[in-house]
């Protein structure tokens, strides 16, 4: 194969990555030129690539403007040279800055936006979480969702996410005054964190642990109702339905009132 070749197939390949990093066709293709070129004038890049005067003029700008190239002027010639490549490494994380910022205001609004579809459909929104990472994610929208949290642990709960990460989730959890009404399993391990409980904002009742010994901690809050299982496969799946939220709250405060056990019995 012939060097020409190779770097036809190279800058090919660059195409489809650099496209992949949000910059179109022409300015990926006006890009690759500066590299092989080191140098290009609005002309150049007009008559290399078949594009309008006024469009490479444009290209370049948008280059320059993005770090990935800059300009030089020698009276009235105005050319064009790329930086280097690192620069794209800034491009990179500015775009993924941009993207958890969109994600962010995303969550903030899509109550309404659900909402909004619950007036035309009582249709539940369904997803499904996995391992460590999956698990996360619930805990982290319990936070963004505000609302108080209705909490059936399971005594076969296993440690999964770490005390590190629970204990960061507790404190973010009361720094955002969400409270949490729970049944818990009536063992010494849950009867021991009782001292905590209040400046935890956490309010529990006990039941009998051999009465619910299935490892699925069910956590119900705003219009959500999570299911997490820790059996031999850690996964968790979110139903999104104001109707059946209210519902699993309605039995939970049945499951308290017939359920609760002294925790000195």
């Amino acid at each position: 194969m012939s060097k020409g070749n190779r770097q036809m197939i190279f800058d090919e390949a660059n195409q489809l990555i650099l496209e992949g990093l949000g910059l179109n066709s022409s300015q990926v293709k006006a890009y690759v030129a500066l590299l092989d070129i080191g140098e290009l004038t609005p002309t150049l890049l007009a008559e290399k690539e078949g594009e309008t005067r006024t469009n490479a003029y444009s290209i370049l700008d948008r280059l320059e403007k993005l770090g990935l190239a800059k300009r030089t002027k020698i009276g009235k010639r105005i050319a064009y040279e790329p930086t280097n490549p690192v620069a794209l490494e800034t491009l990179i994380e500015r775009r993924r800055n941009i993207l958890l910022n969109n994600e962010f205001r995303f969550k903030a609004i899509l109550p309404t936006l659900t909402r909004r579809y619950y007036q035309l459909t009582e249709e539940p929104a369904v997803r499904m979480y996995q391992g460590q990472e999956g698990l996360k994610t619930i805990f982290d929208d319990i936070l963004q969702t505000k609302s108080d949290l209705y909490l059936i642990m399971t005594p076969n709960q296993h440690d999964f996410l770490g005390s590190n990460y629970l204990e960061e989730f507790v404190t973010a959890r009361v720094k955002h005054g969400i409270k949490v009404y729970a049944l818990t399993p009536h063992t010494s391990t849950m009867r021991h964190n009782l001292k905590n409980d209040k400046k935890h904002l956490f309010e529990r009742v006990f039941y009998d642990a051999k009465s619910y010994e299935t490892p699925v901690e069910i956590n119900i809050y705003g219009d959500k109702v999570a299911y997490l299982s820790y059996g031999e496969e850690v996964f968790g799946t979110v139903i999104h339905s104001p109707q059946i939220a209210v519902a699993m709250r309605q039995l939970f405060t049945m499951l308290r009132l017939s359920a609760a056990i002294s925790p000195d019995s």
